[in-house]
């Protein structure tokens, strides 16, 4: 009769995919108690330079789903620890044969501590990683950065502000192709009685999308969640790069936004927005932009429904 073993089996399992499957099935096999440990959002932060997809507790779920394992761990730092494995009573690791030849982090106190590394083949038609890299490369043909924000590509240090932030993937856009050094997003989530596209709940699913997406530049970022015009007071005049503005498309609240902040921008610096559109109903945005333009005597620039003054 062959042998059975105690088995821990530490992985990411991001995006689960059938390659996590084909290694979980042979642990298994030589394994009379499965533990599975799984790596923490932090520790693949830390280690990948990006979260992961799904969330740890996600994965903890999915894995203690899966038929065979027993058990499912924190595995903190991404790494083998030893003094971890003794306690659980661990014989041996199991992990895939692409992590063969290269350093495993703690695999050397592992081995004094008489616990065995045992490498599996690694299934090479799937990855994580090459469905997250098939997903990045679809979002972005079908994304392209907006009409103003080229206008800022070849800037340097940018300091900016959006308003109206939604689900993100306008900040996204631009925070992958700009040089960008602080953002504000300004946005307040809350559903308003003279704004009638979003419910209660479609605000809140948008601002968790928003942060789960815009994660990996959060070192760039600022959250402002309040209305823009409680907002301006703590940027100084002549202080921004930009300012951008898609937030409530009702005319008194487009001219607010405008008046407020222009003079925050810069000299050589853009006041822009989006919607600049009659398609929309309720749309007021041309005609506060026209008077504003009109009053002042700026210059308009319009590309689709992209609009912006230079200062």
């Amino acid at each position: 009769m062959t042998k059975k073993y105690r088995v821990f089996v530490p992985g990411a399992w991001d995006l689960f995919h059938v390659g996590h499957i084909n290694l979980l099935q042979r642990a298994r096999k030589m394994a009379n108690k499965m533990i599975v440990g799984v790596d923490t959002d932090a520790s693949i932060k830390k280690r990948k330079g990006q979260f992961p997809i799904v969330s740890f507790k996600d994965r903890v779920t999915i894995l203690k789903a899966c038929s065979g394992v027993d058990e499912v761990v924190s595995n903190q730092n991404g790494s083998l620890d030893a003094t971890q494995l003794i306690g659980l009573g661990i014989e041996v690791v199991v992990v895939g044969s692409d992590w063969e030849n290269k350093s495993l982090r703690g695999e050397k106190k592992v081995e004094e501590s008489g616990i065995r590394i045992q490498y599996f083949p690694y299934t090479k038609s799937v990855s994580s990683t090459q469905i997250k890299d098939k997903i990045n490369e679809k979002q972005t043909r079908k994304l392209k950065m907006r009409p103003v924000f080229e206008e800022l590509r070849n800037k340097h240090d940018l300091k900016g502000v959006e308003i109206g932030v939604f689900r993100g993937s306008n900040a996204l856009i631009y925070l992958k192709e700009l040089n960008i050094k602080r953002i504000f997003l300004i946005d307040p989530y809350i559903k308003h009685e003279d704004y009638f596209d979003f419910s209660e709940k479609s605000l809140q699913s948008a601002e968790k999308f928003a942060h789960e997406s815009l994660r990996d530049y959060e070192n760039k970022i600022t959250w402002m969640k309040a209305m823009s015009a409680e907002m301006a007071i703590y940027f100084a005049d002549e202080s921004l790069d930009f300012v951008y503005i898609d937030g409530n498309h009702q005319y008194r609240f487009v001219r607010e936004d405008i008046a407020l902040y222009y003079p925050k921008v810069e000299k050589g610096g853009l006041l822009s927005g989006h919607d600049y559109s009659q398609s929309r109903p309720g749309n007021q945005v041309i005609d506060a932009v026209n008077k504003f333009c009109k009053d002042n005597n700026l210059k308009l620039n319009v590309n689709g429904i992209d609009w912006w003054i230079w200062k």
